[in-house]
């Protein structure tokens, strides 16, 4: 489709690459940039843009400079819609998938990938699986995180006894 349901958008295109770069042409900073502006191209609707660029950030936390000013934006109703290419250049974090639905109930905020993993306007059913899953792996990850400080406590206790 290439409307967002009638509605118009203020869009918060985000990039992020663990390395800094310092070449700019050919790099994956301006290949991200062509991505979203290529895919955008196609969507009517969009009143409004800004980039917000990570050079040089992971994605295993959320101290970024561009991603903090992007979700203070669509707090402050500056933006509706993220673009970005795909779900890890959001984040690496497991959390990620309840922080969109967490900003999209409470900001009326779209999430939308170019490579089409996620996808909050057209493919919400594919959405709501794919936090299910997250919350189970989460789930998963502290009972494993418990068991595994269980084990550790009781090979401890067992050394001091023997």
């Amino acid at each position: 489709m290439n409307d967002y349901n009638n509605k118009k958008y203020k869009v918060a295109i985000y990039i992020r690459v663990a390395n800094k770069e310092t070449v700019i042409e050919d790099s994956a900073i301006e290949r991200q940039k062509h991505l979203a502006r290529t895919y955008l191209k196609k969507k009517k609707g969009i009143i409004s843009k800004d980039y917000y660029i990570d050079n040089g950030f992971s994605g295993s936390n959320y101290d970024r400079p561009a991603f903090n000013r992007m979700i203070k934006d669509i707090k402050s109703g500056k933006v509706n819609l993220v673009v970005f290419k795909n779900l890890d250049r959001l984040s690496r974090k497991m959390n990620i998938i309840n922080k969109i639905d967490y900003l999209k109930k409470k900001y009326d905020v779209d999430f939308v990938s170019i490579d089409g993993d996620i996808d909050t306007v057209y493919k919400i059913l594919q959405f709501n699986l794919m936090k299910i899953i997250s919350d189970k792996e989460i789930e998963q990850n502290k009972k494993r995180s418990i068991m595994g400080q269980r084990y550790r406590e009781k090979m401890k206790h067992e050394s001091t006894i023997t």
